[in-house]
């Protein structure tokens, strides 16, 4: 890619580092990758500038008091909640309750194991908010206490009927979320 424009800086950085960033950050570290010298304000300017004056059809969006991200992360982001809520219905629908399983679980201050569980459903979405970072979520009893976590963070005995289920969301949740449209069947 050739940068020719402070926009252009901006794309790159962004979709390089992956994360919505504060003005301050692209500044800091265009000067420290020897990209672009601009200060703080005339990123803001830009960005904000580009933003008005292209609507929907620029490649930035504002993202929070003075961070920005790349749009095409937010169409992505929403594609993937809505898809994520699909699956939420399809797993309540199809898993079979309760089923054995095990997890991490902190066991001492610089130590996890590997603890068995009984998952015993998910958590509506009116329950928690089911978000890109975390996935679906569910609940059950392990020996010690009632316990809420991430249904793609625990492994499934072969023999259960959920086995399969569970495996195929945690591959999606890590692998196909950003750009899969598709709903489960």
């Amino acid at each position: 890619m050739i940068i020719r424009t402070l926009l252009d800086a901006c794309w790159y950085v962004l979709e390089t580092q992956g994360e919505a960033q504060s003005c301050y950050w692209l500044a800091t570290i265009m000067l420290e990758m020897k990209l672009w010298r601009a200060s703080e304000s005339r990123f803001r300017k830009t960005l904000d500038s580009d933003i008005v004056n292209h609507g929907e059809l620029s490649k930035f969006v504002k993202v929070g008091d003075d961070e920005y991200a790349l749009r095409c992360w937010t169409a992505r982001r929403i594609g993937s909640s809505e898809t994520l809520l699909a699956y939420h219905g399809y797993l309540a629908a199809n898993l079979t309750f309760p089923f054995r399983a095990r997890y991490d679980k902190r066991i001492g201050r610089f130590e996890w194991g590997k603890m068995p569980l009984d998952v015993t459903g998910l958590l509506r979405p009116d329950e928690c908010e089911i978000a890109e970072e975390y996935g679906i979520i569910a609940t059950g009893q392990d020996a010690e206490e009632s316990v809420d976590f991430p249904l793609d963070e625990v492994e499934v005995k072969e023999s259960s009927p959920s086995c399969r289920l569970v495996r195929d969301y945690a591959r999606w949740f890590h692998n196909g979320r950003g750009t899969d449209t598709t709903r489960p069947h």
